[in-house]
């Protein structure tokens, strides 16, 4: 008996250390793969799945003198890109919208990776496989509470650059999917690939400026971990904030001057969720929007917890 007992402990502890080992090997994966996001060249197409919609893009990245250069292409539909020169941030045709779910995806990269997130996802190395042509290997993140989705990562070998990411919901289903179908890494991009050509049939540019508000607003609530990518850690001043634990992001937009006998509004989208109310202080009316890939009732919770400051 007690030999069983010693053979179950010794068995436990072996468990217990290899997966010490895969959660140590995970980390460094991320650091990699934070890395390259800043650091390298490269360009490809990828589909990006959203719940039943599926579309094609072609994205080259590039850094010069420490300045990011991005061009996005969407391959399918009307014609759309987004152009990005270090701070100056242009989008053509698709309107506003768009362009602050890309600079929300960029100051996502741009945050890097807290050194606590193992405190809010499990990780682990799955193995190995091949995408675009590159070897990767794959990493599982499955969230440790109710307010964050699991993550399904597939890493280039040589460079860490991430070739694949699935969003996995509570349930298990994928909500979204993104995957190069073919990438060029390393290789140097001319600076002119960035430059904005009117033959291309765009419009003229629509750049993101923040409109300042009359006054200020506080989260009062934000699930532990979130931290704010710009400014204070809880005060939206401007018209929108965004705050990332280093994976997941949400952002909030504060609009004045709606009617304030709408209803509030709930959506889900693939992994993004939309919650958005609509009230009254001070005799002003406003609406709170909260967009992220956080689970419905997180998005909700945000969005009723936003507090007026004097």
């Amino acid at each position: 008996m007690q030999r069983l007992l010693l053979s179950c402990l010794l068995l436990l502890i072996s468990f217990s250390l290899q997966a010490s080992g895969s959660t140590d090997q995970a980390l460094k994966w991320l650091e990699r793969m934070s890395a390259s996001l800043q650091d390298l060249h490269y360009q490809g197409t990828f589909t990006y799945e959203q719940g039943d919609v599926m579309e094609s893009l072609r994205i080259a990245h590039a850094v010069y003198d420490g300045q990011y250069f991005e061009r996005l292409q969407y391959l399918d539909g009307a014609k759309r890109e987004i152009i990005r020169r270090g701070e100056q941030l242009s989008c053509f045709q698709p309107g506003q919208r768009l362009v602050r779910f890309y600079q929300r995806g960029q100051q996502l990269k741009e945050s890097g990776l807290p050194a606590q997130i193992e405190r809010y996802y499990d990780l682990s190395v799955e193995g190995d496989g091949r995408i675009a042509g590159r070897e990767t290997i794959d990493l599982q993140l499955t969230p440790k509470d109710q307010h964050r989705l699991g993550y399904l990562l597939s890493l280039d070998q040589k460079t860490g650059l991430l070739l694949r990411m699935k969003l996995i919901g509570r349930d298990q289903a994928v909500l979204e999917r993104f995957q190069f179908v073919e990438v060029q890494v390393g290789e140097r991009i001319p600076a002119e690939l960035f430059e904005f050509n009117d033959s291309a049939g765009a419009s003229k540019a629509a750049t993101i400026s923040a409109k300042p508000l009359s006054s200020r607003w506080r989260l009062g609530w934000k699930p532990e971990g979130f931290v704010s990518t710009v400014r204070s850690d809880t005060v939206v001043s401007d018209d929108i904030a965004t705050f990332s634990d280093g994976l997941a992001a949400f952002s909030v937009f504060v609009e004045p001057g709606i009617e304030s006998n709408q209803k509030a509004d709930q959506l889900q989208r693939g992994a993004t969720a939309v919650y958005s109310l609509v009230g009254k202080s001070e005799d002003k009316d406003y609406r709170i929007t909260v967009v992220g890939e956080i689970p419905k009732a997180t998005a909700q919770r945000i969005a009723q917890s936003m507090q007026r400051l004097r």
